[in-house]
């Protein structure tokens, strides 16, 4: 389906895009995000969560986007949906969020839903 394949374009777009920043302005990215890198480790874990593992999903997604749109849409589904849960449960056992956190939260609302409308119910 065409919108399936415009859709997964989009996140492909949203997963290597978020990752570059990571890649090489880590220390910039990391103050937008609001994080401290105070701690050894604390930059190369920003640079292989952010940068690697989000980059990785990306160019899987660029694969699936010339193998297999459905498989792409559910990675996409399942990643994001387990950012949102992790999300709420962190928000659950800490109690704050900020602004970076809860913009992340509504993106992530969003995604699922419509991944979820994409997939199953449209």
């Amino acid at each position: 389906m065409k919108i399936q394949h415009i859709i997964l374009q989009f996140y492909v777009a949203c997963f290597v895009g978020f990752s570059v920043p990571a890649f090489f302005f880590p220390n910039w990215f990391a103050g937008v995000l609001g994080f401290e890198l105070a701690y050894p480790g604390a930059l190369m874990e920003l640079m292989g969560a952010y940068g690697g593992l989000i980059l990785g999903i990306g160019l899987y997604l660029i694969y699936c986007l010339k193998n297999n749109v459905e498989a792409g849409l559910i990675c996409v589904l399942t990643v994001v949906g387990m950012l949102f849960l992790g999300r709420v449960v962190g928000y659950a056992v800490e109690g704050a969020i900020n602004p970076v956190q809860a913009g992340f939260l509504v993106i992530e609302s969003i995604t699922v839903l419509l991944i979820t409308y994409v997939l199953y119910l449209g």
